[in-house]
C-alpha cells in the first residue's frame, strides 16, 4: 500500500498544479539554464511559484506545490514533507515509467488516454 493511501485533507489545487507544471523544465520552452539551474525540478518549483503568486495564493500553499515539484525525483518522499509531495512521487511514476498503473483498471487507463487524446 502507498503510504498516502486513504488520506484526505490534502490541497488538491496545489496538488493539480503540481502535476501539471513538474516536468515543465524538460519542456523546449522552458528548458534549464545550466548556469542559474542543475535539475529540471527547480525550473518547474521556480514557475510554479510565480504563477502561484499571480493568483494570490498563501505563501504555505505556494511553498506546498514547490515542495512537491522538487522533491518528485527522490526514491522516497516522507510523511514530513507533506501529503502532496507524496502523492506527487507517487504519481509521477507512472507518468514515465508506468509505475503504480498496476493498481488501476484497465478501463480506467483507457477512459484517460481516451480523454487526452481523443482517439478511440
Amino acid at each position: 500500500m502507498y503510504p498516502c493511501h486513504g488520506v484526505g485533507g490534502f490541497d488538491d489545487e496545489a496538488l493539480f498544479t503540481a502535476f501539471m507544471m513538474h516536468d515543465l523544465g524538460l519542456t523546449d520552452d522552458y528548458r534549464l539554464d545550466n548556469d542559474k539551474q542543475q535539475c529540471f525540478t527547480s525550473v518547474g518549483a521556480l514557475r510554479v511559484s510565480e504563477l502561484a503568486r499571480k493568483h494570490d495564493w498563501s505563501d504555505k500553499r505556494i511553498s506546498i506545490a514547490e515542495n512537491a515539484i522538487a522533491l518528485h525525483l527522490n526514491v522516497m518522499v516522507s510523511a514530513a514533507h507533506g501529503e502532496e509531495a507524496q502523492m506527487l512521487r507517487i504519481g509521477s511514476g507512472g507518468d514515465v515509467a508506468g509505475m503504480g498503473l498496476d493498481l488501476l483498471h484497465q478501463d480506467q487507463i483507457h477512459a484517460v488516454a481516451i480523454s487526452i487524446s481523443g482517439v478511440g
